[in-house]
């Protein structure tokens, strides 16, 4: 009997501290949820989503407009289509310069005299008048008419003044020896441009009088030139390059660092192998360019070749190196 009391006791005393418990647990509930109604929002609460999304789409769109192109890099080599040609001092002596450094120059153009030795512009002017291809009879007239204008020729002078002394006047003979006395005269006394272009003197100090040794090269002529790049690829490189690829080229700056002074394309890929590489000839359309280093586009400066290969931006370039990784084997 006592046992059955007990259990009947023990059942009302759990069913009474669950009824309590259940109770302490709505109410902590009850209070908890006015806690949270009562809190005052605020900034963070509301818009902390928002601007995070936000950010992450800033970051997607930027990643989109960004450039990253895939490269293959190659060391290669610019070339002239034109070589700058050399002026030669023909004979020991001092010479004056007629043209400026760097000052565009035409054919056959004076660029510098030897002075004392006659008037350089007369002897231009005789030499024109005998290059004319009149005959003798034609042309005997016109210098009776002007040889007051040639009376400072140097050593052809005298030349000169016999043609008009002689009874037979001026004969195809001694005008030929005239002509020739007049290219001997140029030749040994004036320096003379060979082609168009842009002069640059190779002197260390540039005066207007300076003196040359015989047979040394003291100016240079850079025509005016189309430049392309020549580089070396090998055959697994080869694969990936095509004509009409783009081409980056740049040179180191003295701070080592990439310098682009120019873009092109690929306009021939050789079809036989040399010492184990493919010759890539790529074209430079923007020619001669200066940049702000001072350096210059010229032949045989030594650069690097960027082609681009996938011209991708920063999010392709994110997504293949994560999903298009080579598989190893």
């Amino acid at each position: 009997m006592d046992k059955q009391e007990n259990k009947v006791l023990s059942s009302e005393m759990l069913g009474i501290i669950n009824k309590e418990k259940a109770k302490s647990d709505k109410y902590r509930r009850s209070i908890l949820t006015q806690d949270i109604l009562s809190q005052k929002r605020n900034f963070t609460n509301d818009w902390a989503l928002l601007i995070v999304v936000a950010i992450i789409g800033i970051l997607f769109l930027g990643a989109s407009f960004i450039r990253f192109p895939n490269y293959i890099v190659s060391n290669a080599v610019i070339v002239a289509t034109n070589l700058p040609s050399p002026v030669i001092a023909g004979h020991r002596d001092t010479y004056h310069l007629m043209v400026r450094n760097s000052a565009f120059v035409t054919k056959g153009e004076i660029l510098a005299v030897v002075p004392g030795q006659g008037d350089y512009t007369q002897v231009l002017k005789l030499e024109k008048l005998l290059r004319s291809r009149r005959k003798p009879n034609e042309l005997m007239p016109i210098l009776e008419a002007t040889k007051m204008n040639f009376n400072c020729l140097g050593k052809i002078q005298a030349l000169f003044d016999n043609m008009f002394s002689k009874p037979t006047g001026i004969s195809g003979r001694n005008t030929h020896q005239l002509m020739v006395a007049v290219s001997s005269w140029i030749d040994e006394y004036t320096l003379r441009s060979s082609s168009d272009g842009r002069l640059y003197w190779d002197v260390a100090t540039l005066k207007s009088i300076l003196s040359f040794q015989e047979s040394t090269t003291v100016a240079h002529i850079v025509p005016r030139s189309a430049y392309y790049l020549r580089l070396a690829l090998d055959q697994n490189q080869l694969g990936r390059v095509h004509i009409g690829q783009a081409v980056q080229v740049r040179v180191k700056t003295s701070s080592g660092a990439d310098k682009s002074i120019s873009n092109g394309s690929i306009n021939n890929i050789s079809e036989v192998m040399d010492q184990g590489k493919f010759d890539v000839f790529v074209s430079l359309p923007k020619g001669h360019r200066n940049f702000s280093q001072g350096a210059w586009l010229k032949s045989g400066l030594k650069c690097r070749a960027y082609i681009i290969v996938q011209n991708q931006n920063l999010l392709q370039a994110l997504f293949n190196a994560i999903f298009n990784r080579p598989k190893s084997d």
